[in-house]
């Protein structure tokens, strides 16, 4: 989809630090994070809404985002942080590492 933002960042149109790519999804780091770590698991296909979206890649997302979360060593943590692009990239760093 053309005006999508997720379509064109996983179509490179729009840099970002990506972590993990398989078959149905993308992993990257959000760009505000509410955390260190915060990244983003989107499905390649696009889909306008989760109603919309195909089952199997929402299985995918949701085993990659588990994995994610598993190498990033604390799980989730949800108290909010100013994003810095510095430490983002750092973080994307290490976790594609973990993960590779």
């Amino acid at each position: 989809m053309s005006d999508c933002v997720f379509c064109k960042i996983r179509d490179g149109q729009i840099p970002s630090m990506r972590i993990d790519e398989d078959e149905r999804t993308l992993t990257f780091m959000d760009i505000n994070p509410l955390s260190p770590g915060h990244c983003l698991v989107v499905t390649k296909r696009h889909a306008p809404t989760l109603f919309e979206a195909d089952v199997e890649d929402l299985k995918a997302a949701a085993a990659t985002a588990r994995r994610v979360a598993a190498n990033d060593g604390k799980g989730f943590d949800w108290t909010p942080v100013p994003g810095d692009r510095e430490a983002i990239m750092k973080t994307g760093e290490r976790l594609r590492a973990a993960l590779a």
